[in-house]
């Protein structure tokens, strides 16, 4: 199923996408989707790349073996080697609690 994606790029950008697609003939939906293609298929045949791709697709295959269950009787698994990673969060703000006065660490 087709998805619509809302993409940000730059004048400079727009203009050259605008001008390459009216020189081929194309819409510009179409060559948006045929540098998609090409750089897809670019990362494909990038080593270094690839390399990177398995070692995260490892990393996935721990942490879905590591929440799943194979049966309903099996009980949650214990810890695995999986390693916590730490990743900045940003301080929880509730809207409009200025105007009501309220902290945003909740009621204290």
């Amino acid at each position: 199923m087709p998805r619509t994606l809302t993409l940000r790029i730059s004048d400079e950008q727009a203009a050259l996408l605008e001008l390459m697609s009216r020189v081929d003939g194309v819409s510009l939906s179409e060559a948006i989707r045929t540098a998609i293609d090409e750089r897809i298929e670019s990362r494909r045949a990038d080593e270094q790349f690839q390399a990177r791709l398995r070692s995260i697709m490892e990393r996935d295959r721990m942490v879905q073996d590591h929440l799943s269950v194979d049966d309903e009787t099996e009980p949650p698994r214990q810890g695995r080697g999986l390693v916590a990673v730490e990743r900045p969060r940003a301080p929880l703000v509730r809207a409009n609690s200025k105007a009501r006065g309220a902290s945003h660490r909740g009621p204290q």
